[in-house]
């Protein structure tokens, strides 16, 4: 029976990772879940930034209904369709109060 001399990092007659091959599958792994993280805060963020732009735009509308409410023009061009008047509804969502308006009669 011979023994055969191997090269280093070749397969034959061994039954394991070389130390070399173990650390550049654990940095490789490592650079990945940073790359990972980082584009889950960003993404994060963008939806805050979102939620914010919504909200936003939805208290801007209630604000000009409102105006259109409470101050009509005096001949008559700022009422709803079909004389409808504004209600407000208070709900919470996800620890964000809202005040949406809504038509009704």
């Amino acid at each position: 029976m011979t023994i055969r001399k191997t090269r280093l990092g070749s397969r034959l007659g061994k039954n394991g990772f070389t130390l070399l091959e173990v650390v550049i599958a654990m940095a490789l792994v490592a650079v990945l879940s940073i790359s990972l993280l980082a584009f889950l805060g960003h993404s994060l963020k963008a939806h805050q930034a979102a939620a914010q732009r919504w909200k936003s735009a939805v208290e801007l509308w209630n604000r000009s209904q409102r105006l259109r409410v409470e101050r009509p023009d005096p001949a008559g061009s700022n009422k709803l369709p079909f004389d409808l008047d504004l209600r407000t509804h208070e709900l919470e969502q996800d620890g964000i109060r809202w005040e949406v308006l809504h038509a009704g009669r």
